[in-house]
């Protein structure tokens, strides 16, 4: 009796027991397939918007490549125009540019004023090797040389000296020939095959970085020392300087173009160079786009 007993008390546990793990695998497997279409829900979301990425991308590149056709054209468009404005407006002018760093290139300029008609004849640039001179190297130049130069800054007073002197009046001192030779002054064009002189000063500056010293000591002297024989001075920088020159030009009395490597920019250059006077290009300190120009034949200013 005992026995039997026993037998019904496991058999009755067995079963419950069965029937828990039943429900427990049967949860657990409801689960597994509510997890399973969840993920599938987050799967077919994520193609979805995916395929809406797709198509805002292209619809993106589409208005992208139409944007980039448009330029184009408006960029040959300025290009035309910019000729036909500049063309003869410096008809026989020699004109001279000093660039008082060599940190960005302006080859630009000489295309443009040689479409105006006028010749870029002298190029002089201060290069990296005088603006970073050493006091070491100084004495070695002045050993080498017989100078007997104190200091940089007496340096760069005396090299402007002879470069202004060579502009006026077209001759290279045997120092400044020197400081060519030596490469702290690089020189293109030649002033022996130069007639008449030069008519006309570009002044080419902004910076990487600021350095308002070497702008007073170099800039600022080059314009005092020209102004003595009332030459005319433009200054120019790119529109991608990293540290404009401009406002300080605009304290030495000069015009200025501030977006020379563009289009507009060598327009403002030209009527600048003819004649016009004031501040041009597309920064804050500019008075706008370009001079007012085109009068019966007559160059016109803001004024």
């Amino acid at each position: 009796m005992v026995v039997n007993v026993r037998f019904y008390v496991i058999t009755i546990v067995a079963i419950f027991m069965a029937l828990g793990i039943g429900i427990f695998i049967g949860l657990n497997l409801n689960g597994q397939d509510m997890l399973l279409q969840q993920q599938q829900q987050i799967v077919q979301g994520l193609e979805g918007r995916f395929s809406e990425i797709m198509v805002e991308k292209e619809n993106f590149s589409e208005q992208i490549n139409a944007l980039a056709v448009e330029n184009e054209r408006n960029s040959s468009f300025l290009d035309i125009l910019r000729d036909a404005i500049a063309s003869d407006r410096l008809q026989q002018e020699s004109i001279a540019m000093v660039a008082t760093n060599e940190e960005y290139y302006y080859s630009d300029v000489k295309e443009i004023i040689e479409r105006a008609g006028g010749s870029l004849s002298i190029q002089l640039i201060y290069t990296d090797k005088l603006l970073n001179i050493d006091n070491k190297r100084l004495m070695e130049l002045n050993s080498f040389y017989g100078y007997n130069i104190l200091s940089k800054n007496e340096l760069y007073s005396i090299v402007n000296h002879y470069i202004v002197d060579a502009i006026i009046y077209s001759e290279v001192s045997s120092f400044l020939n020197n400081m060519i030779k030596e490469d702290y002054i690089r020189l293109k064009g030649n002033f022996e095959e130069l007639q008449g002189g030069i008519d006309k000063i570009i002044l080419a500056g902004g910076g990487i970085n600021q350095d308002k010293d070497k702008m007073k000591v170099i800039d600022q002297d080059i314009v005092e020392r020209i102004g003595v024989y009332r030459r005319k001075i433009v200054a120019v920088e790119r529109l991608d300087v990293g540290f404009s020159y401009i406002p300080f030009y605009k304290t030495l009395g000069l015009s200025t173009v501030d977006n020379v490597n563009t289009s507009p920019g060598q327009i403002a250059l030209v009527l600048l160079l003819q004649g016009a006077e004031g501040h041009y290009g597309e920064k804050s300190t500019s008075d706008g786009l370009v001079p007012i120009f085109l009068h019966e034949g007559r160059l016109m200013t803001n004024e």
